[in-house]
């Protein structure tokens, strides 16, 4: 059978930090290292399996694997070595270079037994679990028997019965009561079988040693910036929108419509977030990171300016008394039961800052660093899966909003005593057959005001569907209908409804209205009517790169305001993440509160 090259053998990159002291804690570990390494290398002669094995019984696998490396390059033809390399691999961690080991040297292995075990074992870390159980069959059933093939046998019996399986749990333990009744596991065995026998099981087995995926990966690869559970991504890009409406305005009620069209809108954007977790002890689980986002707006008429001279760098169109700086923090606890359900609490913090030190002309007369406003949000929701692709959770919502710019418009839910529950229902599912992912969001909030006759009620129903295609592409499309109910009706004459009313051009004052106009004061709802759609294309460059483009449809018809207008936004975007793209934007979603929303900027 052939031999890998060599070069694939070579062991995955250390993580190397950079802090002064954890780096000379690094210098020193190599200097041990390398001490605890001269017997070995100091000794005259080739190199000998057995002192490279007393390296092994040490748990000193790194070292283990260079020296078996530079044995094999000798010694090719020796499949102990082999089998002792991927051992090592799978000790590590790294239980996919293990298994392409082990793969070469099955079927030459003086000690099959060995090396069909932890062939078991490495699939049993990847939840290949027919594959395992047919490589720890394959071991348990290899003869002569040896130290492994009883280590198999035991594997096979604690495997079916920590997952409950009756019938084969009591054949495999009565196969090693049978073969090692004076085993050392021999009597758990016994009273094991004679509980079997009775149909109860009690309590888990001990199985071997499984390394810790996750500690391995955070250590080794080449992106992680510490050796724990973490994430990171960097993202910039574009945003385009523009804005166009109708508004009505009126005088005593005399109703005209006038059309409103606004300066588009181009800005800069750029994110950036670190997450640490997800931490898991038993069945709960916690993580928290921060989220930062800054969008950089300018003008039609801040580039004109600006083509007039452009070496005048303090005209530039992207000035920062347009900037707008957005700081969360957040943090997710969840805790798994042993049924179906899961309990869990959201709670997040966000703050906005408009202006910068370093700023040019300045129309708006923007201080350095102005806080715009900031709110706090927690969020308890239930979790209910009854099967692992589909999860429905009802949650509570509450909110405290403080807006500095305008104090009558910020929110006191969090905190007032007289707020009514705000609730909603999430469900997410995973169609893989189809490539499809389903998310759906339905809620009913209650905002209350520092001003009552800003006071609503919002139900809200909106949705995202995704397609994969060619493994590195996804397709999104998603939707939004929001309908607001005020709580403070308006007073109007007439009639609730809008109409153009026709008037004598010679009463510009309106002192004489038509006969179609009455003076009935009455009250009218008032309410707004949002509807949305989106796109997203996203390409995934590489395992830590990717792209997207996302348009936006967004449409307002307000009787508040007196207002009907639509925006449409276009957002570019390529993106830096660890572990990768994907993984990284379910770290950093926020489910229940909404999304950053751009098109307020317009």
């Amino acid at each position: 059978m052939p031999l890998p090259p060599l070069a694939q053998l070579t062991p995955s990159s250390r993580h190397h930090l950079i802090l002064p002291v954890l780096a000379w804690g690094a210098v020193l570990c190599v200097i041990l290292t390398s001490l605890s390494l001269q017997p070995a290398l100091a000794q005259e002669g080739p190199l000998k399996l057995d002192d490279i094995q007393g390296l092994m019984k040490q748990r000193k696998y790194e070292a283990s694997a260079k020296l078996l490396q530079a044995y094999i390059k000798m010694h090719p033809s020796d499949y102990s070595a082999w089998d002792m390399l991927g051992v090592a691999y799978y000790q590590m961690g790294d239980v996919n270079q293990a298994l392409k080991i082990l793969k070469t040297s099955e079927g030459q292995s003086p000690d099959p037994a060995y090396n069909l075990l932890f062939q078991g074992l490495s699939f049993s870390v990847l939840k290949e679990n027919g594959l395992a159980a047919h490589y720890f069959k394959q071991a348990a059933n290899t003869t002569p028997s040896t130290t492994y093939v009883r280590l198999a046998t035991f594997e096979l019996a604690s495997w079916y019965y920590n997952r409950r399986k009756l019938i084969r749990a009591k054949r495999w333990v009565s196969t090693y009561l049978n073969r090692y009744p004076s085993a050392r596991r021999a009597p758990l065995l016994r009273e094991v079988h004679k509980n079997l026998l009775l149909g109860k099981f009690v309590g888990h087995l001990p199985q071997m040693r499984r390394p810790d995926l996750t500690t391995t990966f955070f250590a080794q690869e080449r992106l992680s910036l510490i050796p724990i559970p973490h994430y990171w991504v960097l993202e910039s890009g574009t945003i385009y929108g523009e804005k166009v409406g109708a508004k009505i305005s009126n005088q005593r009620d005399y109703s005209f419509a006038l059309n409103d069209k606004h300066a588009p809108l181009w800005a800069l954007r750029f994110s950036s977030s670190i997450g640490l977790g997800p931490f898991t002890k038993d069945d709960f689980e916690v993580n928290f990171g921060y989220i930062y986002h800054q969008i950089w707006n300018s003008t039609p008429d801040r580039w004109f300016v600006y083509f007039t001279d452009i070496t005048d760098i303090k005209y530039f169109p992207f000035r920062t008394d347009l900037q707008s700086r957005h700081h969360h923090f957040y943090l997710k606890t969840k805790y798994n039961f042993p049924s179906y359900f899961s309990l869990g609490i959201q709670t997040s913090t966000h703050i906005e800052r408009m202006g910068s030190r370093l700023h040019g002309p300045n129309p708006w007369n923007i201080s350095e660093n102005q806080l715009m406003g900031y709110d706090m949000d927690m969020t308890p929701w239930l979790g209910l899966q009854f099967n692992p692709r589909h999860l429905i959770s009802p949650y509570l919502y509450l909110l405290r909003k403080i807006d500095t710019e305008d104090p009558n418009f910020s929110h006191q839910t969090l905190t007032s005593k007289f707020a009514p529950a705000s609730f909603g229902i999430r469900y997410e599912g995973l169609f893989p057959k189809a490539k499809l992912k389903l998310e759906l969001n339905t809620h009913y909030f209650r905002y209350l005001y520092n001003d009552p006759y800003l006071d609503n009620k919002e139900w809200q129903i909106n949705g995202t569907l995704t397609y994969t295609f060619l493994t590195n592409m996804h397709f999104v499309l998603g939707g939004l209908f929001a309908q607001k109910k005020y709580i403070e009706p308006r007073l109007k004459v007439n009639q609730c409804s809008l109409q153009l009313i026709t008037t004598d051009p010679n009463d510009p004052n309106h002192q004489n209205p038509t006969e179609t106009s009455t003076h009935n004061i009455i009250q009218c709802d008032r309410q707004d009517m949002i509807m949305s759609g989106h796109a997203e294309f996203t390409f995934i460059l590489g395992h830590h790169y990717g792209a997207f483009v996302r348009a936006q449809i967004y449409k307002n018809a307000s009787n508040i305001a007196e207002q009907e207008f639509r925006k449409t936004i276009i957002l570019t975007g390529i993106s830096l993440a660890f572990p990768n793209v994907p993984k990284t934007t379910h770290y950093q979603q926020l489910p229940v509160r909404k999304p950053l929303d751009v098109a307020k900027h317009l």
